[in-house]
């Protein structure tokens, strides 16, 4: 068992942070996170309970205030038996829309830059709270027969917010998969699946989503996997009183071949939405180098009645002999926090430079631009963050930085330019 205490002192001096418009002043902060850890883990069990707040002094165009901002907590479990898991997790996080953090910030647990699906109306003042919990459970892990559970639930909540569209939204689902393993090479399954969105919007939006669906799952040879699946989903839809309902088959085929320095996939998916059937196809490769790695995603989707868009998504790593040179780049449609589909494309670069053991430079870059499918006009988020970090003692760390952000919406552009100075460390205590 360990448990970790943290503290890192933050200050920021800089204009229009809250990306206005039309653009506010200048605002000094300090910050002071504190934050709070206990992670167990032994050969069949892992427990990690991370929590904190900050202690805020802000001093802008507004006037001047203090208070406790952004506390969070999360909690992760996982238990394996000899033939059977279970897993449980939970969040909750507040945050101010004033001071919106740049986008290589919104980094999920694999590491992977996850933009929130409420980004496009992120705009003005006021709190975001966000909260969430899943469970999971694997019977006959490794028996011919089966049975994996899963339930949850998210929901975004706003308090004082000055952009109306940011309206309280609830989410929830639940499901069950039956697998039949047939052989060592082949599998099938049988999944049912129930959705819930709720929105407290002007619509006052309710939908119902029913999936079921079968899939087998067969081993061609010792590098090729070919996987199919067949449903049905009924989605059952309601605003200002009246109900509506879309129905329809959804498929999916896939291929992944494994090859001597890499993979190559191919999957093509047709599935049910609210407005309608969705086409998508897409082809992949993944490539191991010698310092480093490059993988690759290119493929259309259409929705029903629409133009056929490209999407797709590019990955490069390449280690160097004192640092690190990342980029991506992703084209994809995500729901977003009203529950329709958007185009979405994120571009980021990454470059670690060390200096020597104890200091180094930092530039990450990233542009994200949310389009809606066959509408004119779009939403653009862009950021650029160069830091210089040295560590002082064993256990204290600096970061001084220059931070840009930008965002461009139906016309109108705002920009943020701000430094910022931190200073942290973490104990360790092993009881």
């Amino acid at each position: 068992m360990l448990i970790r205490l943290g503290v890192e002192q933050r200050f920021e001096y800089g204009d229009n942070l809250g990306l206005d418009i039309p653009e506010e002043g200048t605002t000094a902060l300090a910050s002071t996170a504190l934050s709070f850890a206990l992670i167990s883990e032994t050969r069949t069990q892992s427990f990690i309970l991370e929590s904190g707040a900050d202690l805020r002094f802000e001093d802008g165009p507004a006037g001047s205030d203090i208070g406790i901002m952004d506390p969070r907590v999360n909690l992760r479990y996982r238990r394996d038996a000899a033939n059977s898991s279970l897993s449980l997790s939970g969040y909750y996080r507040e945050s101010e829309v004033d001071y919106l953090r740049p986008l290589e910030d919104f980094v999920n647990e694999d590491g992977v830059i996850e933009l929130p699906e409420d980004l496009a109306d992120l705009n003005g003042s006021g709190t975001r709270i966000g909260f969430g919990a899943s469970a999971g459970l694997e019977l006959g892990t490794s028996a011919p027969l089966g049975l994996q559970l899963r339930a949850g639930f998210s929901g975004l909540d706003y308090r004082d917010v000055t952009d109306l569209d940011l309206v309280p939204i609830r989410r929830s689902n639940a499901g069950a998969t039956v697998r039949l393993r047939f052989s060592p090479v082949s599998e099938g399954r049988i999944a049912l699946d129930r959705k819930l969105y709720d929105a407290e919007d002007p619509e006052q939006t309710y939908r119902e989503t029913t999936s079921v669906s079968a899939g087998y799952s067969h081993e061609l040879s010792s590098r090729a996997v070919l996987d199919l699946s067949l449903g049905y989903s009924v989605i059952d839809s309601e605003e200002f009183g009246v109900t509506t309902r879309e129905e329809g088959a959804d498929a999916g085929l896939s291929l992944d071949y494994a090859m001597p320095n890499g993979s190559a996939s191919a999957e093509f998916t047709a599935s049910t939405t609210q407005d309608g059937t969705r086409l998508e196809l897409t082809f992949g490769r993944s490539l191991d180098l010698p310092t480093g790695a490059l993988s690759a995603r290119l493929g259309l989707t259409q929705p029903e009645g629409g133009d056929v868009e490209l999407i797709g998504g590019l990955s490069w790593r390449r280690d160097l002999p004192t640092g690190r040179l990342t980029a991506s780049v992703e084209r994809a449609v995500k729901a977003t926090n009203q529950d329709e589909q958007r185009l979405t494309t994120f571009v980021s670069l990454g470059y670690d430079h060390d200096i020597n053991a104890v200091s180094g430079i930092g530039l990450d870059m990233s542009y994200a631009l949310i389009e809606e499918s066959g509408v004119p006009g779009s939403d653009d988020r862009a950021s650029l963050t160069a830091r210089y970090s040295r560590d002082l003692t064993p256990d204290w760390a600096m970061n001084l930085g220059l931070a840009y952000q930008m965002r461009e919406e139906t016309g109108e552009r705002s920009d943020s330019l701000s430094v910022f100075l931190t200073l942290g460390r973490s104990f360790d205590f092993r009881p």
